[in-house]
């Protein structure tokens, strides 16, 4: 299954320059149950390389948000721009 968990900062190193989004997500695929030990590790390492990628990029911290699992797909139309670059569905995610 694929699993994202947010990641929201807690402010940046810079306002004048472009230091990141205000949220990420760290994704992560693990066929373990949810709340499983093993499941926890593999939420544990996206969580540290994303939280990681993004300090090194003006992040001065976060926190660790809701975690979402995919549970299926929805058609996109025409005009969802992804439509145009082949995509004819889009996750579905809903939190766990």
């Amino acid at each position: 299954m694929n699993y994202y968990t947010e990641l929201i900062t807690t402010g940046f190193a810079s306002e004048d320059r472009f230091c990141g989004f205000r949220t990420a997500c760290a994704h992560f695929t693990t066929e373990e149950p949810v709340g499983s030990a093993l499941f926890n590790d593999e939420r544990e390492k996206a969580i540290s390389f994303t939280g990681s990628q993004n300090i090194r990029h003006g992040w001065l911290g976060y926190t660790v948000g809701d975690t979402f699992q995919e549970a299926g797909s929805e058609a996109l139309t025409v005009m969802s721009p992804a439509y145009s670059e082949g995509h004819t569905a889009a996750p579905v995610f809903v939190k766990v």
